[in-house]
């Protein structure tokens, strides 16, 4: 979905940031699971990737879902929909 965020003039900076979102979420747990539960740090690391989730979470739903249903029309919104569902 944040593909057709990029090209739109009016979501473009959600796609930046929601792609950061998710990067750092990637290298989060691919340091959580090299560290092993065993490691000291494994909780806190836990807790930063608990709130990046959660704060991501809030953004789709109070910002960005509703700035797509202003940007994009119905038949957009179907696709993009599909195409979540598809990568499922």
């Amino acid at each position: 979905v944040y593909r057709f965020l990029r090209e739109e003039d009016s979501t473009r900076d959600f796609f930046y940031e929601g792609s950061e979102a998710h990067t750092l979420v990637e290298e989060l747990l691919k340091k959580m699971e090299a560290h092993g539960r065993c490691d000291p740090r494994w909780e806190g690391m836990l807790a930063v990737l608990k709130g990046l989730v959660e704060t991501h979470v809030q953004e789709e739903e109070n910002d960005i879902f509703p700035k797509m249903k202003e940007a994009f029309d119905k038949d957009e919104l179907d696709a993009m929909e599909e195409e979540m569902l598809e990568e499922k």
